[in-house]
């Protein structure tokens, strides 16, 4: 017997509310593992000169979510060097710097803009290069030496002469891509001390400002390295 337009129609809403269904639990399943990786708790911080940190993440899974949420993941304890400090972690092998940065060692300093690295607010200094935290798995980090914006100057009790020229040439208007780019900066002032607006503008092209100050912020950059 031959299905009639009917029967057609009933098909194809069943298979509409079939994907919306699974598009809910994946929904789901995304929000519970976000929130796992938020949940991460510092335990205990035996000293000053050696900060030891362990770091737990608690993933909870309810219902169809179950079985998806619980996909093994890796752990690892590594020993990360910021800003002259040793920390010794917990992660999973799925964390990326910026992630442990944030929410395991609370520098907050550090942006999370994008986790794309398209925007640059996340840049720190790694062995002297700027580079997006994002784009490095924790798990990469180690054995590596780490800058955040919290480690410059006198590991923050004092400014640098560019922070000093960024709030002298008001560099800095809603301020959450500073950071980052006074990383990318200075990573480029301790590499070339005198640089060209050619090489302030290549140095700072990975970053945006979306309040559009660019004038500014090269003109920060030069008035401390004399650019030409």
């Amino acid at each position: 017997m031959s299905e009639t337009k009917g029967d057609d129609e009933k098909k194809n809403k069943v298979s509409r509310r079939n994907f919306l269904i699974g598009a809910a639990a994946g929904a789901v399943i995304g929000a519970v593992v976000v929130g796992g990786v938020a949940e991460l708790t510092v335990l205990s911080k035996p000293s000053s000169s050696t900060k030891t940190v362990t770091v737990t993440s608690t993933v909870t899974t309810t219902g169809t979510a179950t079985t998806a949420a619980t996909v093994p993941v890796t752990s690892k304890v590594v020993t990360l060097s910021i800003n002259n400090n040793s920390y010794t972690l917990e992660v999973q092998s799925n964390w990326t710097l910026l992630e442990v940065i944030r929410e395991s060692l609370h520098m907050f300093g550090t942006k999370d803009g994008c986790s794309r690295g398209e925007c640059g607010a996340c840049a720190v200094i790694v062995d002297g290069n700027a580079i997006n935290s994002c784009q490095m798995l924790a798990v990469e980090s180690e054995g590596h030496s780490i800058t955040t914006i919290e480690g410059l100057g006198d590991y923050g009790s004092t400014l640098t002469p560019l922070q000093t020229a960024w709030i002298a040439n008001e560099a800095t208007q809603c301020g959450y891509c500073a950071p980052g780019m006074i990383m990318s900066a200075t990573a480029l002032l301790k590499a070339v001390p005198s640089p060209t607006q050619a090489q302030i503008l290549d140095a700072m092209a990975g970053h945006i400002c979306f309040c559009a100050n660019y004038k500014k912020i090269v003109t920060a950059i030069s008035s401390v390295g004399g650019a030409s």
